[in-house]
């Protein structure tokens, strides 16, 4: 079982040290308990402990992870009570972690990211999922909707390269990561795989007028007045039916397959002063200072997108560009392309969010 400690003491020269838990002993650690850098005396980290050998090269502890550094300029901001029984240290729900214990930089400015030009990484906060079943938890959704009795289908992808979902979400940072409340984990919401996959719908299929010419202008009026669209995502009651209906097609939310890797990025906006402040109208130029600006991104990390509809509304579509075929059958196919040639998420124009490594159900 993984247990939280501070780091006590460090010999560097005989290459030992101790770290103090909370109402238990010490427990002894050597150079080859950590992978990478070891860290210095009073730095939070988490183990497992591996074997009880004792001396100056003893290897009793298996460094799980060391969930962040934390400069001596960094605070986290809690009320006084609350900060009495409770620490970044001990807090397993990410989602908790990151928007509920944010740390106040000496800049008066919340962050979960900070390099350090001498020190190297000052701050770095990242998920622990080592004590969640992922597998369990991505079961549990699928049969609570087998449990519905609807015609589904499933698709299981992951980010081809590293995927961000609520980049522009409320947040106390500059940027956010959608991230579930219970679990603390990333997932897609349903709602973001529909609009998608609409949008993709709208441009590749209803995106040109009767000569062939592409006529985005006009698309979605096209789009409104096909029977298939209408009967996959809903219409108002200027459209085909003349009447407000709503869609039958049910877009769950894509639950994680594996524990998720969570990883920061970086945005690098040249021209600051250009783009906050254009009432003075600056120009964009050289002699403008970049400013970093730090975000969380999900990679290797696999995806179960599901999609269900009633029996009874899974009929054949009479007429239209979809005629013959079923909604549900429509939509499955084109989930996979809007994910593989749209993307899902943010900054999709530089290579997020594009799916790929599929597996059907």
């Amino acid at each position: 079982m993984s247990e939280r400690g501070k780091v006590k003491f460090y010999d560097s020269k005989r290459e030992y040290g101790f770290i103090e838990r909370e109402g238990k002993s010490d427990v002894h650690f050597g150079r080859d308990s950590f992978k990478g850098k070891i860290p210095s005396e009073g730095d939070n980290v988490k183990f497992d402990v591996v074997k009880q050998t004792r001396g100056p090269h003893a290897k009793n502890l298996k460094i799980v992870q060391k969930p962040f550094e934390r400069s001596e300029h960094i605070q986290y901001i809690l009320p006084s009570d609350t900060r009495k029984i409770i620490t970044p240290e001990n807090i397993d729900n990410f989602a908790l972690l990151l928007n509920k214990t944010p740390f106040l930089d000496s800049d008066e400015k919340f962050k979960f990211f900070k390099v350090d030009r001498r020190k190297g990484i000052v701050l770095n906060v990242l998920p622990d999922y080592s004590k969640l079943d992922i597998s369990a938890i991505a079961e549990k959704h699928m049969l609570s909707i087998e449990n519905l009795n609807l015609n589904i289908r499933a698709i299981v992808l992951k980010p081809e390269w590293r995927m961000v979902i609520g980049l522009g979400n409320e947040s106390v940072y500059e940027t956010s990561m959608t991230l579930h409340h219970i679990y603390g984990t990333p997932y897609i919401p349903g709602s973001a795989i529909k609009g998608v996959v609409k949008s993709h719908i709208i441009t590749e299929v209803f995106g040109k007028d009767e000569n062939g010419q592409i006529d985005l202008k006009n698309a979605e009026k096209q789009a409104l007045n096909d029977q298939g669209f209408c009967d996959i995502f809903g219409c108002p009651k200027k459209s085909f039916y003349n009447e407000s209906r709503q869609g039958k097609i049910i877009f769950f939310d894509a639950f994680p397959l594996c524990e998720p890797q969570v990883k920061a990025d970086v945005m690098n906006p040249h021209y600051g002063p250009y783009y906050s402040d254009s009432l003075n109208k600056v120009p964009p130029a050289d002699y403008h200072n970049p400013k970093p600006i730090f975000f969380l991104t999900v990679e290797n990390t696999e995806f179960k997108f599901i999609v269900g509809i009633n029996e009874n509304y899974n009929i054949v579509i009479q007429e239209g560009l979809f005629e013959g075929k079923q909604p549900l059958e429509v939509t499955y196919e084109y989930i996979k392309k809007a994910l593989s040639e749209h993307g899902i998420g943010a900054k999709t124009a530089a290579g997020y969010g594009y799916m790929n490594n599929e597996q059907f159900k």
